[in-house]
């Protein structure tokens, strides 16, 4: 394969230097580079192979395959791509010249050794003619297979031009030219035949059989034997001429006489004007080959050096090896280059312009059209040297655009691609590559804005790209474009969109559009929240982006913290808001920012829920406001505002600020003082006064001084300031004091008209007469005699009205007495019997009583048991219960007995009211039982009490003793055994810590050794044979039980101290999790088949998670998104934080998957639950949430070391070593890999404990190995009990081992679930398990009596 085009010509291994380029690199840089036209590549195939031992002397191509001559007298038949397919040992000297005809059937060959050969390319067919003279061109009669003339023309050093063609008699030449030299090339289309000599090029027309023009030889051309003459036809009629510098192209015009074929025809001189020559130029090169290209030519051209100009004698290639490299160039007929290519041809240093040759493939001329080739109608050409084969084709489309794009026209590359031109895939290609070099440029918002049009429905590309943008800090300027659908993205592509123009003041309008436009589903706003909320209270807060927040507090639901932001934002919205989503408690601390947006609505919002913001909070913060906003708002115009609404929804809620509400509405409202001060009783009278004193407001002086007790200067102020008697005289008769009365007279007497006035308005407070007494004498008053005679009517009005009152106050006490009395007879009857018994006795009684009794239901009061209230007959208090009483509106009450001794003589003695029955209680479930028949035997019968038949124990695990107080198993079971339970607590756990905590005893190395298993077994056994003798109760059987550790213990208690216990329950025991008895992937790998047989989606969701979060937490604020994505308590600070806790969370829901929760498959429900198109990470939130529903997750909830975690952590360092892991090679969970790595677990023990772990002492001392040979020989009466949904059952025992070391399985079962309480919701299988286990150790029990026996 020819190497890559480069801008000057082809890359490779012999690329020449160019001498100049360092003196021209400016002017280069300068001038726009073209186009090349042409695109090269070296044919292969057999053609390297055949050169190695040969020389290539010509080509020609036909439609469908090339042949190719060489110096040995060959001819290569091949394909386009150089694989030979045959070969004509033709000749035995160098071929020169080689011609198909145009059906490409024959092959005509000429040679040195003077033969001409036509070879059959499909038959054996040859003919061959000897001409005893080197032969130099050839050319077959186009029609040659279809005509059978066979006709071919031939010439060489003879200088004849030969006609060959076929008679009936054989072959016959006819020597169309002779004379000028030898014949140097020979072109024939259609029946135009062309050759060159020494003279010229002559043009004879078949058909006519007339010679038709001469082109006379370009002067100063070297000779043609020197340098070759090139003809082509370009079409039918245009002849390309090529020779030494000179081109010429000819358009030949035929003549439609005719002559007699097979002669010789004289042309006159007028027929030489049958030619125009439409184009002519001279180069600055030698040509070696020119062909038709479109409306252009390609030249092979020939740069001459010093000595080309003056040697063309040589045929041996120069040894000085200072040749240069042919070149291809494409010019106009005006010799305008298009474009210039230099070929690395092999050997080019030793080569002459002779040493080269061009032939194309035939082409229509008419297909080239605006610079593109029709499909399939490509010109090919063929460069021929001595070693070497190149090939030469127009450059297509996809050429085109790779040149665009290499040269940095990405824009111009991109439009080619859109108008169609290349393969679709290239849309993606030359987009991505536009977009890189606009990366490189810095043009970012271009780059964004073509994102659009260059990404399109990709969604994969479009995340790339944001991706991308990111890492550059330059994501703000895409954001505009992503998309929302069609393609939608994962969420945290957006997330992390909004969270770059977040961090970006300049963009923080983008982002408050961005919020308010994307649909809330896509994306999580708690990242976005949490980049944002830092930023509070700093300079780079602007109002967009609290705007913004506040939106995303919406969409969150984290609706007061919106509102927070919309007050301080002054938006009117605010209101409805609070009513929409019922804000009220948050209005507390806005309480300015409300007033401020609009008073109208804000006032009515803080009365109607003072109870939640109370008047103090509110004035408060307004008070604060006023350093606060300055001058923007009047604070005391809005304290005005509210207090006025408070008073007037409730006088009394603002009774603490009445003070300042009094200069309020002095300032503010003048009209509602007064009635303010006459409502209000909580302001202080003074500064009343002196607010009112300062603003000379003369009633309100007066109705203050009143209050205060100086009537005589509020009259005073009335009569001297106001001038009104009238209110002077209401004022007067309000204060109830007749020394008032006396000043009143005393200042109007000297004031005739108000002496006239107080006669008129003092009836029924004064006596007129005492007036008029006290009048001057001689004192003239206006309309007295009116004014008298209106005091006596109002007079005698008065006191008929008094009268009127009294007698209807008397005949209405007259009528309440009667009530009174009436109702002072009835009484109520109250009794505990049923309504129906009381029903039959009120109803028997009914004759016996003046008005019949009201029957009403008792209340039980369980408080007490007597009441306070006596019989008035016997004086005996009342019994709450088992009584009927008869209570009289006038408040006395008797038995009933009582009174109907009292009132009505009976013989008999009334029964007392029957007591119902209390129903028996239930016995409770845990309730002791004195058991079966079977057992009466062993009982003392008469005295009821029951005797014990077993010891059942817990073998306590690493916990305190009160969590073995919840196994449920020992209360359930112990009626039925009639069993003491003993509990015993694990030393170094609970309250069996030595030394106080577990933290100094863990400080002890003396104290700690004593802390392991053998010793806490040793602990079990002394204990419970002293109970035995303490309970007198030697030949009590003792059967151990015990989950987990516990029933490791259990197990190997009875393995150790068969003495002691006849039996053991083992639930849940790993004894086989240790040694690597059990591969280390078990337990994890009971996990994932857990999850996957709850949902197969599910499985997968947790196995790509991981991945998903080390890509999230490597991004820019990656883990801030985790965090609050995940609720995080506290910020993560590494992505293993979250996987740990995830981990531990999965496996922690498969130990415990029981019912009726199973919460593997609520995980799975919130995994595979979340909406269609939900992220993996937003699932996987879900189904955290659907396990544990919390508003944030402490990530160290799993890693709180707390007392008895400590001490496990102890007994894993130095004697509980089991191997789990997660190892590569057996890639079988759904979580990351990470193998158990011994080394390293030791290492970490000896740094903790200063101890190596003993990972061989639990096998060695207990067993574990061959389990099954030896429990079977030395093992008997123990129950291994597993749910195989727990991961801990890897580990456990699953099969039967004898009759009695037995295994319980069960599918569904999880971690202990046989020890826990039972329940009514427990399924069939669960209650089937502990009946199993309840009847093999009754066996045991039975087994024991009968050999004890």
């Amino acid at each position: 394969m020819l190497p890559k085009q480069s801008e000057n010509g082809m890359e490779g291994d012999d690329e020449r230097e160019e001498e100049s380029e360092e003196e021209n690199s400016e002017a280069d840089e300068e001038e726009e580079e073209d186009e090349p036209r042409l695109k090269y590549q070296r044919m292969g195939g057999s053609v390297p192979t055949l050169l190695q031992s040969d020389a290539a002397s010509c080509i020609a191509v036909a439609e469908r395959m090339i042949a190719l001559g060489t110096h040995s007298g060959s001819v290569h038949i091949l394909d386009f791509i150089g694989n030979q397919v045959k070969e004509f040992a033709a000749h035995s000297a160098a071929v020169n010249d080689i011609c198909f005809d145009v059906e490409g059937e024959y092959i005509g060959s000429c040679s040195d050794d003077g033969s001409v050969v036509i070879n059959s390319l499909f038959t054996e067919e040859k003919m061959k003619f000897e001409y005893h003279r080197p032969m130099k061109a050839i050319a077959l009669d186009p029609d040659y297979a279809r005509k059978s003339s066979r006709r071919f023309v031939t010439g060489g050093l003879a200088g004849h031009v030969y006609f060959n063609f076929k008679k009936w008699i054989g072959y016959r030449d006819q020597v169309l030219h002779s004379g000028e030299g030898p014949i140097h090339v020979v072109k024939w289309r259609t029946s135009l035949i062309a050759w060159a000599n020494d003279a010229g090029v002559k043009v004879y027309d078949a058909a006519n059989d007339q010679r038709i023009t001469f082109i006379e030889r370009p002067r100063g051309s070297p000779r043609p034997e020197l340098l070759l003459p090139h003809l082509v036809w370009q079409d039918d009629t245009l002849l390309v001429i090529g020779w030494g510098t000179s081109v010429k192209i000819a358009s030949i015009r035929t003549d439609q006489n005719t002559g007699t074929n097979g002669t010789y025809k004289h042309i006159p001189m007028s027929s030489m004007n049958k030619v125009d020559i439409v184009a002519s130029f001279q180069t600055t090169y030698f040509i070696s080959g020119i062909a038709p290209f479109g409306d252009s030519l390609v030249v092979l051209a020939y740069i001459p050096g010093e000595e080309d100009g003056e040697d063309f004698s040589s045929t041996v290639p120069s040894r000085q090896g200072n040749a240069q490299r042919p070149e291809v160039r494409v010019v106009t007929w005006n010799n305008d280059e298009l474009a210039t290519d230099a070929l690395p041809v092999h050997g080019f240093e030793h080569y002459k312009a002779k040493d080269y040759s061009l032939a194309h493939a035939p082409f229509s001329g008419s297909s080239y059209a605006g610079g593109q080739w029709a499909a399939g109608d490509e010109p090919l050409y063929y460069i021929v040297s001595p070693k070497d084969v190149v090939i030469a084709k127009p450059r297509d489309a996809e050429d085109h655009i790779s040149w665009l794009l290499q040269h940095g026209w990405h824009e111009k590359a991109l439009e080619a691609v859109e108008a169609g031109q290349g393969r679709s895939e290239l849309v993606d290609e030359v987009g991505s590559r536009y977009l890189d070099h606009l990366i490189v440029e810095r043009k970012y918002a271009e780059a964004a804005s073509l994102c659009p049009k260059l990404l399109r429905g990709s969604a994969s590309a479009w995340e790339r790209w944001v991706f991308h943008f990111a890492h550059l800090r330059q994501l703000p300027v895409l954001v505009p474009y992503m998309p929302t659908e069609n393609p939608k993205l994962r969420d945290t592509a957006y997330e992390v969109a909004l969270v770059a123009l977040a961090t970006n003041p300049s963009f923080h309008k983008d982002l408050l559009s961005t919020v308010k436009s994307w649909p809330p589903v896509i994306y999580s706003v708690l990242p976005v929240i949490s980049a944002i909320e830092p930023q509070l209270n700093t300079s780079s807060m602007t109002d967009a982006l609290k705007e913004a927040l506040a939106e995303l507090y919406v969409i969150d639901g984290q609706y007061e913290k919106a509102f927070a932001l919309y007050a301080d934002l002054m938006k009117p919205e605010v209101f409805d808001f609070v009513e929409k989503h019922n804000l009220h408690d948050a209005i507390c601390e806005k309480v300015a920012q409300l007033m401020r947006i609009d008073s109208k609505r804000a006032i009515p919002l803080l009365i109607q829920h003072r109870d939640r913001i109370s008047p103090q909070d509110v004035v408060s913060q307004l008070m604060a406001a006023k350093n606060k906003f300055e001058n923007k708002f009047d604070v005391r115009y809005f304290l005005h505002l509210y207090l006025h609404s408070l008073f007037e929804s409730n006088p009394h809620a603002g009774k603490d600020f009445h003070d300042m509400q009094v200069e309020l509405y002095a300032d503010y409202d003048k009209k509602m003082l007064l009635p303010f001060l006459r409502s209000s009783q909580h302001y202080t009278l003074e500064k009343a006064s002196d607010i009112c004193v300062k603003r000379d407001l003369l009633r309100e002086q007066v109705f203050i001084l009143g209050r205060m007790g100086n009537s005589k200067q509020a009259l005073a102020v009335i009569i001297n300031k106001l001038g009104d008697i009238e209110e002077a005289i209401e004022f007067v008769s309000m204060q109830h004091d007749d020394d008032l009365w006396e000043e009143l007279i005393k200042q109007c007497l000297n004031k005739p008209e108000m002496v006239g006035v107080l006669l008129e308005h003092t009836v029924g407070h004064l006596d007129p007469l005492y007036i008029v007494n006290m009048v001057p004498n001689g004192l003239e008053i206006p309309r007295l005699r009116d004014r008298l005679v209106k005091i006596i009517t109002d007079y005698r009005t008065e006191t008929s009205l008094r009268h009127g009152c009294n007698d209807i106050l008397k005949a209405d006490c007259v009528n309440l007495l009667i009530k009174y009395y009436k109702e002072a007879r009835r009484a109520i009857y109250l009794s505990d019997e049923e309504d129906g018994t009381r029903s039959k006795r009120d109803k028997n009684r009914s004759s016996q009583f003046a008005e019949r009794s009201l029957s009403v239901r008792s209340v039980e009061v369980k408080s007490k048991t007597r009441g306070g209230t006596r019989c008035c007959v016997c004086f005996d208090p009342f019994s709450i219960q088992n009584v009927s009483i008869i209570a009289f509106f006038c408040c006395h009450a008797y038995h009933t007995t009582c009174l109907m001794d009292s009132t009505i003589s009976i013989s008999q003695q009334q029964k007392k009211p029957p007591t119902p029955t209390k129903p028996p209680d239930e016995l409770s479930y845990y309730e002791y039982d004195n058991g079966g028949a079977e057992d009466d035997e062993d009982e003392d019968t008469s005295s009821g009490s029951p005797q014990m038949r077993c010891i059942l124990c817990t073998t306590a695990a690493e916990e305190a003793l009160e969590y073995d107080l919840q196994i449920g198993f020992l209360r359930a079971t112990a009626s039925h055994f009639k069993a003491l339970l003993v509990y015993i607590e694990h030393r170094f756990y609970g309250k069996s810590v030595p030394f106080g905590t577990m933290e100094e005893a863990m400080n002890d190395e003396n104290a700690r050794g004593y802390f392991n298993s053998a010793q806490a077994l040793a602990d079990y056994a002394e204990l419970l044979i002293h109970i035995k003798e303490k309970f007198s109760a030697q030949n009590s059987p003792i059967i151990v039980i015990g989950g987990s550790y516990g029933g490791m213990l259990a197990s190997w208690f009875r393995l150790k101290y068969p003495h002691i216990a006849i039996g053991a329950l083992a639930s849940s025991a790993p004894i086989l999790y240790f040694d690597n008895i059990t591969p280390e992937n078990r337990y994890y790998s009971i996990v994932s088949k857990d999850f996957k047989e709850a949902s197969e989606s599910c499985y997968e969701t947790i196995r790509k998670s991981w991945s998903e979060i080390d890509e999230v937490a490597s991004l820019p604020y990656g883990l801030a998104f985790l965090s609050k994505k995940f609720s995080s308590c506290r910020p993560f600070n590494t992505p293993h934080q979250l996987k740990h806790y995830l981990e531990l969370i999965y496996v922690e829901a498969a130990q415990y998957n029981a019912p009726p929760a199973y919460p593997v498959s609520a995980i799975c429900r919130g995994i595979d639950g979340a909406p269609a198109g939900t992220d993996i990470l937003s699932r996987i939130v879900a189904g955290v949430k659907s396990y544990i529903n919390s508003p944030c997750y402490n990530i160290n909830d799993y890693d709180y070391e707390s007392e008895p975690m400590i001490g496990w952590a102890w007994q894993t360092c130095s004697e509980m070593v089991m191997p789990f892991g997660r190892s590569i090679e057996h890639d079988d969970t759904m979580f990351p890999p990470l193998p158990f790595n011994l080394d390293q677990f030791i290492q970490t023990c000896e740094r903790k404990y200063g101890v190596p772990p003993r990972p061989h002492w639990i096998t060695t001392y207990y067993g574990g190995h061959d389990i099954k040979k030896i429990l079977l020989k030395f093992g008997s009466n123990i129950i291994f009990s597993n749910g195989l949904k727990d991961p801990y059952s890897g580990g456990g025992v699953l099969e039967n081992i004898s009759e009695s070391v037995i295994a319980i399985t069960t599918a569904n079962g999880s971690h202990c679930l046989d020890l826990e309480p039972p329940k009514q919701s427990d399924p069939g299988w669960l209650v089937e398990q502990r009946n199993e286990e309840i009847e093999i150790i009754d066996g045991w029990i039975a087994q024991y009596y009968a050999t004890l026996s």
